[in-house]
């Protein structure tokens, strides 16, 4: 009989082990590792629209890419803070310290670019967009990357229990 409520008292234990482990996958870890991947989203969405800008005079498209990329900027920044505000561990503030450090890079070079194609300077626009600050755009990717992966490895680890 004894043994028999040891059983049940560990059954029960593992049982509320898993469950708070699905509970943290579902409702803190897979949203920041969302956020990220929707973050490396907008990041190339964001170049196609920079690159929209050099390419396409047309008036109406232009105002449509500047919307389009406004709006972006917009998401990005309020995706960006949502994020910062809910990595708590070490090592994902010091991922989230290179996010933001190559989210201002990138950003200052995409502005760049899109100042230079709204007055209509294209060439120096292209030459800007595939000078050496376009690295900023993998180094951005690749800190959002790493953000997902950590997200995953916190996943796999708390399956694994």
């Amino acid at each position: 009989m004894a043994l028999m409520v040891v059983t049940i008292v560990i059954g029960v234990t593992q049982l509320g082990r898993q469950k708070n482990s699905a509970d943290e996958t579902s409702d803190d870890i897979y949203p920041k590792a969302a956020m990220a991947q929707n973050l490396s989203y907008m990041a190339v969405d964001t170049a196609r629209i920079v690159r929209n800008l050099i390419l396409n005079k047309d008036p109406q498209a232009i105002a449509s890419n500047q919307a389009a990329l406004d709006k972006n900027k917009a998401q990005i920044e309020e995706l960006i803070n949502k994020l910062d505000r809910a990595i708590v561990l070490d090592k994902g503030r010091e991922l989230m310290k290179v996010i933001k450090e190559s989210h201002a890079a990138y950003t200052s070079y995409t502005k760049n670019v899109v100042d230079l194609a709204l007055s209509s300077n294209d060439s120096e626009a292209t030459k800007t967009l595939f000078g050496e600050n376009y690295k900023t755009q993998a180094a951005y990717l690749t800190a959002l990357k790493n953000m997902v992966n950590y997200q995953e490895q916190r996943m796999d680890e708390g399956s694994a229990q």
